[in-house]
């Protein structure tokens, strides 16, 4: 390894040897629900969620309970981000036309992604459409990370609570550590990305228009050939032209089955 790489781990440990105090003091205030400084802007919000799921922050879960609503959680949106994956043909924000992900890979990626593993077993840029990754697999990015946050939690006061049966109560621990921890290392990190120039996603009606060009690329490359059997000229039409003349069309031997005759196309 170079030195370079050796700085950066150096560099790395000793940033997570910094934040780990003031990270942990936080988080301890956080998950013991007392006052921090940005309780003015996300208690609102949480106290509307709660009103909205009809969750009662003030109770306690045992053990069973905090376990059965973590699995509850967890299954239900990974069956729906399955469902959303295999049907995304006929879903919006999907200008690519991608099909529907094949069961095996729609069910892989659904449970790699809830169980916070993430394993991309694709090329998310030809295989999943913009409303599959922002409505399905964004969305599992936070909630997976929460509830593994809220179940470390929930062990820690399993530990701490000696003389208590309870361990806390899970929506409260999965949406605290999605608003006051995930979130604002989220908004932090993105802003600290954007200020060092890395490029921003781009938006959708540029996507179209390079799919548009594409499309304008390939009809400049579609050419016309003949093919003379018997004495007799038989009109064919090739995919492409040679690659030497354009550069974007990539050579490829093919077959005509139906006049009989060899002869060669030239697909991009």
């Amino acid at each position: 390894m170079t030195l370079n790489g050796w700085l950066q781990i150096a560099l790395y440990l000793l940033a997570i040897l910094l934040v780990t105090k003031p990270l942990g003091v936080y988080m301890a205030r956080v998950f013991n629900r007392e006052r921090t400084f940005l309780d003015p802007v996300l208690r609102p919000i949480e106290r509307l969620l709660y009103r909205i799921t009809l969750v009662d922050e003030n109770h306690e879960m045992r053990w069973t309970e905090y376990a059965v609503a973590m699995l509850l959680f967890s299954v239900v949106p990974m069956l729906l981000l399955y469902l959303i994956q295999r049907v995304q043909g006929f879903l919006p924000l999907n200008p690519q036309k991608f099909a529907a992900v094949p069961p095996d890979l729609a069910f892989n990626t659904a449970a790699s992604f809830t169980t916070n593993t993430n394993w991309q077993n694709y090329s998310g840029e030809s295989t999943m459409s913009y409303f599959t990754q922002m409505a399905g697999l964004a969305y599992h990015n936070f909630t997976s990370a929460a509830v593994g946050i809220a179940l470390a939690i929930a062990f820690i006061r399993g530990i701490a609570r000696r003389q208590k049966e309870t361990i806390g109560n899970f929506w409260v621990d999965m949406v605290r550590a999605t608003l006051w921890v995930l979130l604002p290392i989220c908004v932090v990190g993105a802003l600290l990305l954007v200020s060092q120039g890395v490029e921003v996603r781009r938006p959708l009606f540029d996507a179209r228009r390079a799919w548009a060009g594409r499309d304008d690329r390939r009809q400049r490359c579609r050419r016309h050939y003949y093919l003379r059997r018997n004495g007799r000229q038989i009109w064919l039409q090739s995919d492409l032209v040679p690659p030497d003349s354009d550069p974007g069309c990539l050579l490829c031997a093919g077959n005509d089955r139906a006049s009989g005759g060899d002869h060669q196309t030239w697909p991009c």
